[in-house]
């Protein structure tokens, strides 16, 4: 069973609880949410990284890397983009965030994300854009773009389309 909830109640701290009975089960299980609210919030830095020239010379497919370092709280979202279209999640790998500072409590985290390409596809100049979403974002996005001719990660204007599940509540 899945539940939807207001972005702005989420983001508010509400509690949310979810009780289970089934038969099979000797007890029914209650399970508490809440954001959990970030101490020294702070929104990424995103760099965006050209596959290396000695896999680019192998003529073979090529990996485009996202790092995204230095956020707090350490929920985040990576997609990818070619040519302003996105890409389907099973052609990129995106990690899960980690602390930046092994040890240190409360601290900022660091993700990155690995976009497989054909050798074909960037030699053609398509322009491969990382999307990271976060909390502390201006607009609550950032995007980073690079391609072959550039060579060189570039920032890109943002077009915004709020879907309707982070839409305020009424």
């Amino acid at each position: 069973m899945t539940s939807s909830v207001c972005a702005d109640e989420w983001d508010a701290g509400d509690v949310y609880t979810c009780n289970v009975t089934h038969p099979e089960l000797l007890f029914p299980t209650q399970v508490t949410l809440q954001k959990t609210p970030a101490h020294d919030a702070r929104a990424p830095s995103l760099y965006v990284l050209p596959p290396p020239p000695e896999q680019v010379s192998l003529r073979e497919s090529v990996t485009v890397t996202c790092l995204v370092t230095d956020f707090n709280p350490q929920d985040v979202l990576v997609r990818w983009l070619r040519n302003g279209e996105p890409l389907d999640p099973v052609r990129y790998v995106t990690f899960p965030p980690v602390p930046a500072n092994q040890g240190a409590p409360g601290g900022a985290y660091v993700t990155y994300s690995a976009l497989r390409v054909a050798s074909e596809e960037w030699g053609a100049g398509n322009v491969f854009t990382c999307l990271v979403g976060h909390e502390r974002l201006p607009m609550r996005l950032a995007q980073k773009s690079v391609d072959r001719n550039s060579g060189k990660a570039a920032a890109v204007n943002v077009s915004l389309v709020l879907a309707d599940s982070a839409a305020a509540c009424y």
